[in-house]
């Protein structure tokens, strides 16, 4: 069921503009994708613009996208996420739905998110349930597991690819982390419905270390991982997953970004994932870990708007 901008929680403005102040202070903290973000420690002719900008009209005319807050849900489960709406003359534009990875929120991805907007194309960005102590989603950690995780994003995409401003017949996927296993699980769910498909370091591995710390199903107990309580549904529900097996089910166009020095998921785990789906790129990044900033992730960006362009 659709519900639009009437979304989950009636006592937020679900559309809303985000305000000057938070986006501005949001974006001093991020390296890239914003009007206000700060490129080698100097300005950009945006910053001086945002400088003189006096309201929030002002602040989106200068980044060329507005900002607002969407609700979805699942099983009765507050979603919360923010879409970014090129300010466009086009009534519709193609749309990337971006998940967080372990133990994030959505505002990692406004990092991507923003610079797809910049360059005319829709992002939705949302914390998972339970995804992280800081999740402005419903949700505890200890439910949370990559099968939740992706049931939050099946619901995500039947809500977002009826939104207003969304082609639905260019919706892609990108996912971090977990959230690119996550989005890769989904996107061979729904293939007719996923236009392309973009993984950053997808961490697949995590059925590896399940079999890693328990000796069997029946044995997983709770645990934490960075700081994050799990309950056993959290190893359980990927135990039997063949993520080789599963993922290749999606057919279409995939890029692969992994850095060669990532100490959290090896870059071999998407080596051999590149070889078994039918049509994928790898784009090794040279040097970096898990996690991309600065040059990196400004290109990364920037390769993610021209695969989204292409198709």
């Amino acid at each position: 069921m659709r519900q639009g901008h009437e979304g989950a929680r009636p006592e937020a403005s679900a559309g809303r503009l985000l305000t000057r102040r938070a986006a501005v202070a949001t974006l001093a903290l991020l390296a890239l994708g914003g009007c206000a973000a700060k490129v080698n420690a100097t300005e950009t002719s945006d910053d001086a613009a945002l400088d003189d900008a006096t309201s929030d009209d002002d602040f989106q005319a200068v980044c060329g996208y507005s900002e607002q807050e969407i609700w979805c849900s699942r099983d009765g489960l507050a979603i919360y996420g923010v879409a970014l709406v090129p300010d466009e003359d086009a009534s519709t534009f193609p749309t990337v739905i971006i998940s967080h990875g372990f133990s994030g929120t959505y505002e990692d991805s406004l990092v991507y998110g923003r610079r797809l907007a910049r360059n005319g194309i829709a992002a939705y960005c949302f914390d998972f349930c339970g995804g992280s102590t800081d999740s402005k989603s419903d949700g505890d950690t200890r439910d949370m597991s990559v099968v939740t995780e992706e049931k939050d994003l099946l619901a995500v995409v039947s809500q977002i690819r009826d939104e207003s401003f969304v082609d639905a017949s260019r919706l892609f996927l990108m996912g971090e982390s977990q959230g690119g296993f996550v989005s890769g699980l989904v996107a061979a769910q729904i293939p007719d419905e996923v236009r392309g498909l973009v993984l950053l370091y997808p961490a697949i591995d995590i059925v590896n270390q399940a079999h890693a710390l328990f000796a069997t199903k029946e044995g997983i107990t709770e645990t934490e991982l960075w700081g994050m309580d799990l309950g056993t549904c959290y190893y359980a529900d990927v135990w039997d997953i063949d993520p080789y097996a599963e993922l290749v089910k999606y057919t279409g166009d995939v890029i692969i970004f992994h850095g060669t020095e990532d100490s959290v998921v090896n870059i071999s785990f998407s080596r051999k994932l590149v070889t078994c789906y039918a049509s994928a790129t790898l784009v090794e990044i040279d040097d970096a870990d898990h996690g991309f900033w600065g040059d990196d992730a400004r290109s990364v960006a920037d390769q993610t708007v021209e695969f989204v362009q292409a198709h």
